[in-house]
């Protein structure tokens, strides 16, 4: 179960919203978990946060950049509540990318609940079985958000109601310069030179 619940952020107005929509969600889940603002810039940057607000679940980031729905900020508190079976879930061809455990880089879809039309798109096209579908409230459903293909887009694009949304590009970024991929990237290469 869900211990501790943060809201990372300066206090701005996004920040307020987010933690109304977290304090809500914790409320109608009858969870017993404390929630606490962190607003000091350096504790949130030394948690590799790129943009406010962010949500953490027991010490993990799972949102940033982006105010949660109610709908949203149940899933991350129930995904939070479910980590260690998600991991367990994880098809062990995605669990790492560019040698990175996946679990340690927050990158997957997010589906706006009140924008999607359930038209099936996302599910029916993702080559890493990200989503399902519940069939009872005809809505799209990121089931898998492990298997995502880091810094891929493709069912936002493909999305024609506009109801799916990934973290800033800039996250991404951030990552491969803090985690030295490009290091990792050149290596790759030399071995795809020394296979032809």
């Amino acid at each position: 179960m869900v211990k501790k619940v943060e809201v990372l952020g300066s206090g701005c107005p996004k920040c307020r919203q987010t933690i109304k929509a977290v304090e809500k969600a914790v409320q109608e889940l009858g969870i017993d978990a404390t929630i606490e603002k962190v607003e000091d810039i350096n504790e949130i940057i030394s948690r590799d946060v790129v943009a406010t607000p962010a949500v953490a679940v027991d010490g993990k980031i799972v949102l940033s950049g982006k105010i949660p729905t109610l709908d949203e900020a149940k899933a991350l508190l129930k995904g939070g509540a479910k980590m260690k079976e998600e991991k367990a879930k994880l098809d062990p061809k995605f669990a790492y990318w560019k040698g990175i455990p996946r679990e340690e880089i927050t990158w997957h879809p997010t589906i706006d609940e009140n924008r999607c039309t359930g038209c099936g798109m996302c599910v029916t096209s993702c080559g890493r079985n990200v989503f399902d579908y519940n069939w009872e409230r005809k809505k799209a459903v990121v089931a898998r958000p492990l298997q995502c293909m880091v810094g891929c887009t493709s069912c936002q694009v493909w999305c024609v109601f506009d109801a799916i949304s990934f973290p800033e590009p800039q996250y991404e970024k951030d990552l491969i310069k803090k985690k030295g991929i490009l290091s990792i990237v050149r290596k790759q290469l030399e071995e795809m030179k020394k296979s032809t």
